[in-house]
């Protein structure tokens, strides 16, 4: 009893004395207290006992302590201050015992905020030997984990394995030994320690997530499955759920369970932000498999980016699922990209014999040669299966690309061809002709008809409508006889109820017309006449004008008037030249009242008419033929105020003071003979009214008056004419018209400057540098005859050229100006047409819609040639569209798009388009613009705008892929340089 009652005393005592020493207010007492703290990891309390220490008398060895304690203490509750306590201790202790785990726990502090790199990097300063075997345990984890996070996979190894039998670090140490020899697919180490990991520690469910990798990359497929379909019914990380959904997806996909397959990669891909794009490609053709094209094309569109054979085969899959939605064009896109990969030679096949598909099906690419690709597949695979079904394919898809070029080339390699090539040839050659003349080159296309009717035995018709076409350009260079020659040839080829037989009896008859054969040109016209059935009025209407005209010629002027009047019967709205000719027809037939009243009718109905200034100097010359002087002289007088810068008017001007000495009025007479002088001063009529004024003031002997008046009149032209100076400008005009240069011309500029001849000369030259391309130089004579000539009829001719050059050079405004003030002078139907075609293309340019309406009006109610009647419906339906009357727009770019051969039917077709998809009429828009592109339009830049068109209407109907790929596939192949194009296609593209 005794012994333990000592015991239990010492024991007390023991306590007693601890319990003293812990509430003792001395330093020893703080150190007790703040370590009992540290070590039941109140951190706080710790640094608050070492703190109030420090303010104490501590020893040297406590102040070490006691800065120890507080820096470990804000490394163990995460202070920001932590290192920085550290280090200082570092500093101020170099020789401390602690001084390795101070600069571990350095280490420690950037391994918690996973800064592994520096961690690293402070772990090498530590020297582990002067460690507690506890903390060099942690040392060797925590130091190889760094190792492991950035990759030094064999020092992170080394630091594991030894810690692979430890209690503490021996389970997760297995699991990254596993992990490390799965990176450096050692898959058999990994799996030996996968095993060994424990099921139920936190790492060991991780364990099935890279077992099933390792299955599946074995191609145990069942395994894979098996494995990862265990950890999607565990709690573990989401990212590992994703990676386990594609694992058991694509696991399934090669077991051959294609909708299983469908359920977990969508899942996978659900599941992250970045897939893999092979399990992409896996999803994309288990959709195709599963007949879900939609859904297909969706997932495989992100495949196609990958230059490999994967890409090669998702735009193989895409292009086979758009074959299997009947959007061939877009087929053709996709298996045109398919096609040009060369990663799979079989892919490269299967996808060529689909092409071939989708292309006899209809299907284009914007501005693609499927006959380039096929002869290439044929070289690069001359025994494939497919062989004679795309060389069936060559002789039937020439004619469905736009390079004609290439076609002909394409044919021409052929060293036998059979007869379908042939025929195909010809169709090649007769296109290329039609494509040339509509380009306006028509010596190329000659050629290219010609070289069609030299294959006649396969395609007689074809033949016999290249004559038509070599009669057009044989006419367009002027050529009358041979134009005449081959419109024959065709007209009597050609069976009675043939499609153009019209046109070419039309354009026979034309042809003789400007041959002046008038008898045969009557011929052919009068089988308008007397077929008019199924052709336009306008047609019907100009071919009994042409027949009057030639009945006129031979002054048959009877005959004459019954046609104008025929003509004027068809078509009213627009016979202002019948109406005017039928008034000539009774003048010539002395009919002078009925003449009057016809001109009073024309000049009531057709008010804007180009002839109206010429029809009023034929009314007032009927009232002078009458002895009607003063109704005479009322007409003059409103062309003078109407038309006061025309030759008409200048005209009108002179023949009202003939007027005036007709019926007596001498003083009214030299009144209106001085306003000749003074205001067309440089006219040939101020030549006229100088010598009837003489004439006037000789007989009254008053010379001196004549002679003060003119010295009066600025630039007057000189009274006499030089019999030298006449004979040299009649010299000089003749050897120019004989070809022999302008050398004459401008020898008599510089011997007689200022001669009444000068403006007529300026007028030869200007039009030998117009002709000959010298613009400048014209230019210059133009601005001469403009500048100082005002009135002189050589005016119109330097207008045009001055304002057709302003055109030229993008002075818009300019030429604008100039045009406008061309009308005003115009004297003729041709010129007055002209001034209003530059005007309203001026004015169209710079968005003056309200010109270009006044412009299409007043050319539309004459009779203008067709192409320049498209061009004219073309821009008034601009107008009409941009003044908010887009009923009327429709209507007509709806008539000019039936001809899209002709660039402004090609317009016509774009704008119409994009007028349906601009008010959200999708489907009518879409159906525009493909069948504009099927026509094989031969404006490649109106073909690239419905291309960009069609792929806008394809983004707003959610087939992205499809936009895109218009927008990609056109910029590869658009053939143009046009800077707007390429702009378009990009701004679309940065879209997407």
């Amino acid at each position: 009893m005794k012994k333990k009652i000592v015991i239990s005393a010492i024991a007390a005592t023991a306590i007693i004395s601890g319990s003293a020493q812990i509430n003792s207010p001395s330093t020893e007492g703080y150190y007790s207290r703040a370590l009992h703290m540290y070590q039941d990891k109140n951190y706080n309390g710790c640094i608050d006992q070492m703190t109030q220490l420090l303010e104490l008398n501590p020893t040297s060895q406590q102040r070490e302590d006691a800065d120890y304690y507080i820096a470990k203490s804000a490394a163990a509750k995460g202070a920001g201050n932590a290192k920085d306590l550290l280090s200082e201790f570092l500093v101020n202790y170099p020789s401390s015992l602690y001084r390795m785990d101070v600069a571990m726990s350095i280490g420690d502090c950037y391994f918690n905020a996973k800064d592994y790199h520096a961690a690293l990097s402070q772990y090498k300063q530590v020297d582990p030997k002067a460690l507690s075997d506890a903390r060099k345990q942690d040392f060797v984890y925590r130091k190889s984990y760094c190792h492991l996070k950035v990759a030094d996979y064999k020092d992170a190894e080394d630091g594991f394995k030894s810690l692979c039998k430890t209690s503490q670090y021996g389970n997760s140490s297995t699991f990254y030994c596993g992990y490390i020899a799965y990176v450096n697919e050692n898959y058999n180490d990994a799996m030996t320690y996968f095993n060994q990991v424990k099921a139920n520690s936190e790492l060991g469910g991780m364990t099935d997530y890279y077992k099933s990798q390792i299955y599946f990359l074995r191609k145990d497929y069942s395994k894979s499955y098996n494995t990862a379909i265990k950890l999607l019914n565990k709690d573990v990380d989401a990212l590992y759920i994703a990676e386990s959904n594609r694992i058991v997806g694509e696991s399934l996909y090669q077991q051959g369970d294609v909708v299983g397959a469908i359920t977990y990669l969508e899942k996978y891909i659900k599941g992250v932000e970045n897939p893999l794009v092979s399990s992409r490609y896996i999803l994309g053709v288990c959709q195709y498999k599963n007949q879900d094209y939609t859904k297909a094309i969706e997932n495989l569109e992100y495949v196609t980016s990958q230059n490999n054979t994967m890409g090669q085969g998702a735009y193989l899959m895409i292009g086979q699922s758009m074959l299997k939605q009947d959007n061939v064009h877009a087929a053709m896109m996709a298996l045109d990209k398919a096609v040009k990969m060369s990663y799979d030679d079989e892919m490269q096949e299967v996808a060529f014999y689909n092409y071939a598909v989708a292309s006899l099906q209809g299907g284009t690419i914007p501005f693609g040669s499927s006959v380039a690709n096929f002869e290439e597949f044929l070289q690069r695979y001359p025994n494939s299966e497919f062989k004679s079904k795309v060389q069936e394919y060559i002789v039937t898809g020439y004619m469905t690309d736009n390079n004609y070029e290439r076609a002909l080339s394409s044919i021409e390699k052929i060293v036998n061809p059979n007869d379908k090539i042939l025929s195909a040839k010809q169709r090649v050659l007769y296109s290329l002709g039609v494509q040339e003349y509509n380009l306006g080159k028509e010596d190329k296309a000659i050629t290219y008809f010609l070289q069609t009717k030299e294959l006649s035995a396969y395609d007689a018709n074809l033949s016999r409508e290249a004559d038509l076409w070599i009669g057009n350009s044989y006419y367009r260079k002027k050529n009358y006889a041979s134009a005449a020659k081959h419109y024959k040839a065709y007209v009597e080829g050609s069976r009675e109820k043939s499609a153009n037989l019209s046109l070419g009896n039309y354009n026979l008859a034309y042809a003789y017309f400007q041959d002046k054969k008038y008898d045969e040109s009557v011929a052919f016209f009068k089988k308008i006449v007397d077929n008019p059935q199924n052709l336009d009025k306008a047609v019907v209407a100009d071919a009994y004008c042409r027949i009057a005209d030639c009945q006129y010629f031979k002054h048959d002027y009877t005959s004459a008037m019954k046609n104008y009047e025929n003509s004027y019967k068809i078509m009213p709205e627009a016979s202002d030249y019948a109406m005017y000719q039928q008034a000539m027809m009774l003048g010539n037939k002395k009919d002078v009242n009925g003449k009057i009243k016809l001109l009073e009718k024309f000049l009531d109905q057709y008010p804007s008419s180009s002839i109206v200034p010429s029809a009023l100097l034929e009314q007032a010359k009927c009232y002078n033929e009458k002895g009607d002087y003063n109704s005479a002289i009322n007409i003059y007088k409103q062309v003078v105020q109407r038309y006061p810068q025309t030759t008409q008017g200048r005209n009108a001007n002179l023949q009202l003071a003939i007027a005036y000495v007709n019926s007596g009025e001498k003083e009214k007479a030299i009144d209106a003979y001085k306003k000749v002088i003074t205001d067309y001063t440089t006219s040939d009529e101020a030549r006229v009214a100088c010598e009837d004024l003489l004439g006037i003031y000789a007989n009254d002997d008053q010379l001196d008056v004549f002679t003060a008046f003119m010295s009066t009149v600025p630039n007057a032209l000189p009274i006499e004419r030089s019999e030298l100076e006449e004979a040299a400008y009649y010299a000089a005009e003749a050897a120019y018209n004989e070809g022999k240069g302008v050398g004459q011309l401008t020898r008599f500029i510089e011997d007689y400057k200022g001669s009444s001849y000068e403006p007529s000369v300026l007028a030869l030259l200007l039009e030998n540098e117009w002709a000959n391309k010298n613009y400048d130089q014209a230019l210059i004579y133009a601005n001469d005859i403009v500048n100082n000539y005002p009135d002189n009829m050589a005016v119109e001719m330097a207008l045009k050229v001055r304002s057709e050059l302003e055109y030229a050079e993008n002075k818009k405004e300019l030429a604008l100006e100039d045009f406008l003030s061309l009308e005003k002078r115009a004297s003729s139907t041709v010129m007055l047409i002209e001034a209003r075609m530059g005007a309203l293309r001026a004015a169209y340019d710079l968005g003056r819609y309200d010109i270009v309406m006044s412009k299409s009006n007043e050319l539309l109610s004459s009779q203008i040639e067709s192409a320049l009647k498209s061009e004219v419906l073309y821009k008034n339906a601009v107008a009409l569209s941009k003044s908010n009357n887009s009923t009327s727009a429709i209507e007509i770019w709806s008539t000019l798009d039936d001809d899209l051969t002709n660039e402004y039917g090609a317009m016509s077709a774009v704008a119409l388009a994009s007028h349906y998809y601009n008010v959200g009429n999708l489907q009518e828009s879409k159906r525009l613009i493909e069948s504009f592109i099927d026509s094989s339009s031969p404006y490649d830049y109106w073909l690239a705008r419905g291309y960009i068109l069609l792929s806008d209407i394809c983004r707003a109907e959610g087939n992205v892929f499809e936009a895109n790929e218009y927008l990609r596939t056109l910029r590869s192949n658009y053939p143009g340089s046009e800077k707007e194009i390429f702009d378009l296609i990009d701004e679309r593209l940065k879209q997407q």
